[in-house]
C-alpha cells in the first residue's frame, strides 16, 4: 500500500502513514495528498511548528479510532499540586485537531481533557490558558473551558498557587480572555463553578440538538451544579444541568 511521509517539529521526526487510510479519515490530508499541492507529487509533508507528540496521538487515532486515556503524572515534588502535569500535551493536540478541522476528534480530546479535571479537581495552568487562546479559534469550546477555569481560579484559587498578580496580568495579556470572561460573568449572574461540574458535552463542538456520540463515557462525580445556573433555557446535558454557553 502507498505510504506518505510526515516530518514533524524542528527536528523533523518522521511518521510513515498509509496514504488511503489517512486521506479517508482526514479531509485535510485528502486535499493535501490528492490535490494539486506539491505534497501530492512527493507524498511527503513537513510540519515544523507542530509537536511530534501530537502527531503520534493523531496517527494513533487514524489507525485505532480512539486516543489513549489522559491522566496526571507527578513532577519532581508530588506534594505540590502544581508539580503534576498531563500525561501528554492535550491542549496542543486539541489545537492540531482544530487546525485540521476534525470535529469528531476535537470532541474526543475535549472529553479526555474534561475527564482528567473531573477526577483530579485540578485546574489548567495559566500557561495552558495562554497557549489555548493563542492557538485556537475565537469560538473554540476549549476556550470556553479555559475561561471558566480562569473564572474559578480568580475567585477560589489559593494565593500560594495562583498569585493575584499573575492571575490579573493574564487577563491583560491573553487576547480575548477579558471579553469571554465578561460574557461568562453575565451568563452565570456572578455564580462561579468548577468547569468539571459541567457535562463535557457542553464543551463539544457538535450540534447541541443532536445526540452526543460520547455521552455516557464519563465517570460519574459526586456533585452537580444547580439546574439552569447559566440562565436562559439553553440545552440540557446530563446531571440535570441546563446551560446556555456563548
Amino acid at each position: 500500500m502507498e505510504m506518505v511521509d510526515l516530518y514533524v517539529g524542528p527536528n523533523k521526526v518522521h511518521f510513515s502513514v498509509h496514504k488511503e487510510l489517512l486521506c479517508n479519515k482526514i479531509p485535510y490530508f485528502d486535499k493535501m495528498f490528492k490535490g494539486t499541492f506539491q505534497e501530492a507529487a512527493v507524498n511527503s509533508a513537513t510540519f515544523p511548528e507542530d509537536l511530534p507528540e501530537t502527531f503520534d496521538l493523531l496517527v494513533e487515532w487514524v489507525y485505532s479510532g480512539t486516543i489513549r486515556p489522559l491522566t496526571m503524572i507527578p513532577g519532581p515534588d508530588p506534594q505540590q499540586p502544581s508539580a503534576y502535569r498531563l500525561s501528554y500535551p492535550c491542549t496542543q493536540f486539541y489545537s492540531l485537531a482544530d487546525k485540521i478541522c476534525m470535529p469528531e476528534l476535537i470532541d474526543l480530546i475535549m472529553s479526555r481533557f474534561h475527564q482528567v479535571w473531573r477526577e483530579w479537581r485540578f485546574l489548567p495552568s495559566l500557561n495552558s490558558i495562554t497557549e489555548t487562546y493563542s492557538t485556537t479559534s475565537e469560538d473554540s469550546p476549549m476556550r470556553r473551558f479555559m475561561c471558566m477555569s480562569y473564572y474559578y481560579m480568580a475567585s477560589h484559587g489559593h494565593e500560594e498557587h495562583w498569585p493575584a498578580e499573575s492571575v490579573s496580568r493574564a487577563l491583560l495579556e491573553i487576547d480575548g480572555l477579558a471579553a469571554d470572561l465578561i460574557r461568562l460573568t453575565r451568563q452565570t449572574k456572578g455564580a462561579v463553578y468548577h468547569p468539571s461540574q459541567i457535562s463535557a458535552c457542553n464543551f463539544h463542538c457538535h450540534d447541541k440538538t443532536a445526540p452526543c456520540a460520547l455521552r455516557g463515557n464519563e465517570m460519574p462525580v459526586g456533585f452537580a451544579a444547580a439546574p439552569g445556573y447559566f440562565g436562559g433555557s439553553g440545552h440540557s446535558f446530563g446531571v440535570g444541568i441546563q446551560v446556555n454557553m456563548w
